[in-house]
C-alpha cells in the first residue's frame, strides 16, 4: 500500500485534481427524495452484494476458500478464477467508492484514502468478518457501520474532538479483538 501510495505521489507531484462539473459532484452531495444519493449507492451495493455472497455459488466458493483454501481446491472448485474475480469485484467497488469520495469533495489526491485504513479493519472486525476468512455477513458489516457513525455523529454533535472519536475507535477495535481472542481459547 505504502509503495502504491508513494508511486502515485510522485506520478501526481503530489497536486490536487479540483474543479469538476456540477453533474459529476452531484453523485456525491445530491439528494432523492430527502435521501442521499451516496447512501442510495451504499444501500443497493450491500444489497447486491449480500445476495452475491449468500445465494450464488460464487459467494459460497468465496466462503469456502476462506474457511479452507486447500479443501475448496481439492474438491474441484477453480480457486485461482474464483480469486481473480473476487479481486476483480473489489477493485470494481473501490472505483465506485473513489468515484463518490472524489465528487462528494470536489477534489482527488493521491492519499485521500489513507485515513481509512483503521476505519475499514475496525468495521471488518466489528462487523463479525473473520480475519482468517470463512464467515462474516454484510448485514454485520452494515450494523458495524451504522455503530461507529453513531459514535462519530455523538461526539460531534458534542462538540468533542475528532482525534477522540479516532482513539474510540481504536478502542473499540482492541476490545472487539480481544473478546474475540477470549472467546476462541474458551472454546
Amino acid at each position: 500500500m505504502t509503495l502504491v501510495e508513494g508511486i502515485s505521489i510522485v506520478v501526481t507531484k503530489g497536486y490536487v485534481v479540483s474543479g469538476f462539473p456540477e453533474e459529476y459532484q452531484y453523485l456525491g452531495n445530491g439528494v432523492f427524495f430527502g435521501i442521499p444519493i451516496p447512501f442510495l449507492i451504499f444501500l443497493g451495493l450491500a444489497i447486491l452484494v449480500s445476495i452475491l455472497l449468500r445465494k450464488t455459488p460464487f459467494g459460497i466458493t468465496n466462503y469456502l476458500i476462506g474457511s479452507n483454501e486447500t479443501a475448496t481446491r481439492f474438491s474441484g472448485i477453480n480457486v485461482n478464477r474464483t480469486l481473480v474475480i473476487t479481486y476483480a469485484l473489489s477493485g470494481l467497488l473501490c472505483g465506485i467508492a473513489s468515484t463518490i469520495m472524489i465528487s462528494r469533495f470536489n477534489s482527488a489526491k493521491a492519499g485521500y484514502a489513507s485515513s481509512y485504513l483503521l476505519i475499514t479493519i475496525l468495521i471488518s472486525v466489528l462487523g463479525g468478518v473473520d480475519p482468517y476468512g470463512g464467515f462474516g455477513r454484510i448485514g454485520g458489516l452494515v450494523l458495524a457501520l451504522f455503530i461507529l457513525q453513531l459514535v462519530s455523529s455523538t461526539f460531534n454533535f458534542l462538540g468533542l474532538s475528532s482525534h477522540l472519536t479516532i482513539a474510540i475507535w481504536g478502542l473499540l477495535l482492541l476490545i472487539t479483538i480481544g473478546l474475540r481472542n477470549i472467546k476462541s481459547t474458551s472454546i
